[in-house]
């Protein structure tokens, strides 16, 4: 199947550092970036996942939305796609807060991460405003961001304070601020094909995301931290277990506190939203494939099973 392209973390691979375990013999091989990636492939060490830039990017169409192919890679087990399809004054009236940059802010049903999109965020350097930070964390000793490798989307909680990525970065936290976000649910685990699920908060309309962002040339970076799923959340994201560290109330507000220990940061990060404030369901297939546009209203409403014509399979 050449030619067929697969989410940019799949592309995220250069071949002369590609490191992959975990495939089976039988892998289909497909064409991306110029090398043969197994459609198979369980995970993808995190520091070989590359910066996408679009110049870098094959020239294959989108598949536009009524034709989905078939094909469904295993996508990474992170939080790589949210929601803010609000614009920014409905986000200032629900905070009470100014957003600053706002030409910067683009509504959109599905901010995919690999993309590299402007979000929402209050910052406790300056929780009196919104601003707009670049999804993708760059540390403050990279010189050059395109030969910067690691995959900095989400920072996980067991690695914040030790990861080369992120060590210096812990104490500038802030919320990112999304109406919800998407997580892949296998129903047989062993097997690749996958559903596209959406979770948003029930009684409120935005979730406030704990992160930790980095000033990289005049410019925040940003990066969602990510700790071990809820039930709930694990029963979906059955593959990973994992989710972003959603926080409310006190728990946010603290959050922004600007001198917090280690050992402060690393407890909060044990806050675990109640599943019963979820609003969880199936929605559009394919969210996480490269060659499909899914920032569409449907990406966000509840899953509709195409209607099958069983009496034109009689001929009838």
């Amino acid at each position: 199947m050449p030619g067929v392209m697969l989410r940019p973390q799949r592309q995220a691979i250069r071949l002369n550092k590609v490191r992959l375990k975990n495939f089976r013999q039988d892998s289909i091989w497909i064409s991306t970036c110029g090398m043969k990636v197994p459609v198979k492939v369980r995970r993808v060490f995190n520091r070989n996942c590359s910066n996408i830039r679009p110049e870098n990017r094959t020239n294959q169409p989108v598949i536009p939305l009524k034709s989905t192919p078939i094909l469904q890679a295993k996508p990474l087990t992170m939080c790589y796609h949210v929601s803010n399809e609000r614009d920014a004054g409905e986000l200032e009236k629900a905070f009470k807060l100014p957003v600053a940059n706002s030409e910067k802010f683009k509504p959109h049903f599905d901010f995919v991460g690999w993309e590299k999109p402007y979000l929402p965020v209050i910052s406790k350097e300056n929780p009196r405003e919104i601003d707009m930070y670049r999804w993708r964390l760059v540390p403050a000793w990279v010189k050059d961001e395109k030969d910067f490798k690691a995959n900095t989307l989400n920072a996980r909680n067991d690695e914040l304070f030790t990861k080369n990525s992120y060590r210096s970065s812990w104490m500038n936290r802030c919320l990112v601020l999304c109406t919800g976000f998407f997580e892949p649910h296998y129903p047989v685990l062993e097997q690749d094909a996958y559903e596209s699920w959406y979770i948003k908060p029930k009684d409120k309309p935005y979730f406030a995301l704990g992160a930790i962002y980095q000033s990289f040339k005049g410019e925040n970076t940003v990066s969602i931290v990510t700790t071990d799923a809820s039930p709930e959340l694990a029963r979906i994201h059955n593959d990973g277990r994992r989710q972003p560290l959603i926080l409310t109330g006190d728990a946010a507000r603290t959050w922004l506190t600007p001198d917090l220990t280690k050992e402060e940061m690393s407890n909060l990060m044990l806050f675990q939203y109640p599943d019963e404030m979820l609003v969880t369901y199936r929605t559009l297939d394919n969210i996480f494939h490269s060659r499909i546009d899914t920032n569409v209203p449907e990406a966000i409403l509840p899953y509709q099973r195409p209607k099958v014509d069983v009496l034109g399979l009689f001929g009838v």
